[in-house]
């Protein structure tokens, strides 16, 4: 089992396009849940900020959940999709391609999971900015940047 775990992830593109399907998968969620919430209140175009209490407004919030996705994850994937193609090219020592891969794993998985936990803390009832939301946050950039610094490095 472990074998063919170990194969998958180093073939050549396959964590990039998995981590696609699993963005692309949250990202259609999210606009369906905007356009339930847009069908359920009647509402048209951009959503007001707050109502009439001041808190923000649920089509509000779904939808800078899904801004939110849609901006950062093209340039994740193809952060990705360029590290696993370095990666897999000539030039590069086997010693350094079996520690890039496990910490490429790391920070897409980190990625993907912050993205999932930030868009549920984001649209859930009473969202405000809590421990969760500021965790989800922090994790993403610190991903983001990591994955860019790889790619320099190995650039």
């Amino acid at each position: 089992m472990m074998a063919f775990l170990e194969q998958r992830l180093f073939a050549p593109n396959y964590l990039a396009t998995t981590a696609t399907g699993i963005f692309a998968l949250t990202l259609f969620s999210q606009a369906l849940a905007v356009s339930r919430e847009r069908a359920r209140t009647g509402a048209r175009g951009f959503a007001p900020a707050l109502d009439e209490k001041g808190t923000t407004t649920p089509l509000f919030r779904l939808q800078r959940a899904h801004g939110n996705t849609a901006e950062y994850a093209p340039t994740i994937l193809l952060l990705l999709f360029g590290l696993e193609r370095r990666l897999a090219g000539p030039g590069v020592p086997d010693a350094l391609r079996h520690i890039a891969k496990p910490i490429m794993v790391t920070l897409v998985v980190s990625r993907l999971a912050t993205s999932l936990i930030h868009s549920l803390a984001a649209v859930a009832p009473q969202a405000r900015v809590g421990p969760y939301l500021k965790a989800s946050v922090l994790t993403m950039y610190a991903t983001g940047f990591a994955s860019a610094l790889m790619a320099i490095y190995l650039g």
